[in-house]
């Protein structure tokens, strides 16, 4: 009996176990994603208006709630969502301790990750907010009353305002890659120029002269990544300026929707369809999205199509102002 009695209670607390085991995996809902930053956000992220962004633990993003727009914190499969701040949020970005981010007056702003301290950092119109090594790169219309475009950087406090673009040029946007500065100029009657200099705004260096803007860029493994106006993916080694099309068709010169990351670029293509071109195998597919329908919008309160934004081999998207996520391997 003695025995028994042991042998029973040794397979009871077995069976306990695994069940104890098969509940806390079932609750488990994290995914596993790799993640290498030392940033902000993505540059695709903030060309998609910067509505998405994610720390080593968890997502930032804007989402309707009864018409209006909240910010929410969640895990990387958008479960355990809780709210942060009410209000629209473009550009987030996102450090250890602090959000930045463009309100929907066009200034810039901090607060911590729990939506308090909120500081106003810059007081005229800001089209692009990036965070690179403990500085703050923007791009800002009519600083000191220019009248026109400019690349500036600031401290996190907004101190220290550096102008780093020629006052006599009209710069379109730019990205960061590897410690330089990637600028789109626009020339008159001439196209378009990018252009490569140092994270202070020194040592510029014209590298392409082009008929087309670029849209999306990345520089990967010393090879240039574009896609241009026009519908064509591209690619220049820059070691030796070879040049190859990856893909001309299919194409829609649309902004909103193209996203590019170290593995994959998103674009819009026929009949409005969401496609990712593969970068490592060079194929396309669709994503199964009709970009019409990808909206930050309830009830007509906000009608921009903001695009869509990845992590990973993840993407992730907005309808009727809701964010949804696919994995897109």
């Amino acid at each position: 009996g003695y025995m028994l009695n042991k042998i029973l209670r040794i397979v009871l607390y077995s069976i306990f176990i695994m069940f104890l085991f098969f509940i806390l995996t079932a609750c488990d809902k994290s995914i596993n994603i790799d993640i290498n930053k030392n940033d902000g956000n993505s540059i695709g992220n903030l060309l998609n208006y910067g509505l998405f962004c994610y720390d080593e633990e968890n997502l930032y993003f804007n989402e309707l709630k009864g018409g209006e727009s909240v910010l929410y914190r969640s895990n990387y499969d958008l479960s355990n969502k809780e709210m942060i701040k009410k209000g629209i949020f473009y550009y987030l970005n996102i450090t250890k301790d602090q959000i930045f981010y463009v309100d929907e007056n066009k200034r810039v702003y901090s607060m911590n990750k729990e939506g308090e301290n909120e500081k106003l950092l810059f007081n005229d119109d800001v089209t692009f907010l990036y965070t690179y090594k403990n500085k703050l790169y923007l791009l800002s219309y009519n600083y000191n009353n220019s009248c026109m475009f400019q690349l500036l950087s600031m401290n996190y406090d907004g101190s220290g305002i550096k102008v780093l673009s020629d006052e006599s040029e009209k710069i379109l946007k730019f990205w960061i890659y590897d410690d330089k500065i990637y600028s789109m100029i626009a020339k008159d009657r001439e196209g378009y120029k990018l252009m490569e200099s140092d994270l202070d705004g020194e040592n510029n260096v014209e590298l392409y002269c082009t008929k087309s803007e670029y849209f999306g860029l990345l520089i990967n493994q010393n090879k240039m990544y574009y896609i241009r106006d026009g519908g064509a993916i591209e690619v220049i080694e820059m070691e030796n300026g070879n040049f190859k099309i990856l893909k001309n068709d299919g194409i829609l010169s649309i902004e909103q929707f193209i996203n590019i990351n170290d593995n994959f670029i998103t674009f819009p293509g026929d009949n409005l369809n969401l496609y990712v071109y593969n970068i490592n195998t060079l194929e396309t597919k669709s994503l199964g999205l009709k970009c019409s329908d990808l909206s930050f919008r309830e009830n007509g309160k906000y009608g921009e199509n903001v695009g869509c934004y990845l992590l990973d081999d993840f993407l992730y998207y907005y309808k009727n102002g809701f964010m949804f996520m696919k994995k897109i391997n």
